[in-house]
């Protein structure tokens, strides 16, 4: 088998260009992935918070009829 290696030799600025861009997007993945995974914590975590507030007190609910508060029912 032959292989062909082709190698681009790039001016020492525009190189020094290029890794800059490579290392800016590499911070915006990095950046997007840690946001991704705060957000999910965080929404789990929230959710969780709201889940064993609701299930451990006493839930309400008031019926209004026309503007009236009328009768609150406690479970």
């Amino acid at each position: 088998m032959v292989y062909f290696e082709q190698h681009v030799v790039l001016p020492p600025e525009t190189q020094e260009r290029v890794d800059k861009l490579i290392w800016i997007l590499g911070l915006i993945v990095i950046t997007g992935i840690f946001l991704v995974v705060l957000t999910i914590v965080l929404g789990l975590g929230i959710g969780y918070v709201i889940w064993k507030k609701g299930s451990r007190g006493k839930a309400s609910v008031t019926w209004q009829f026309d503007g009236q508060e009328e009768m609150t029912k406690t479970k």
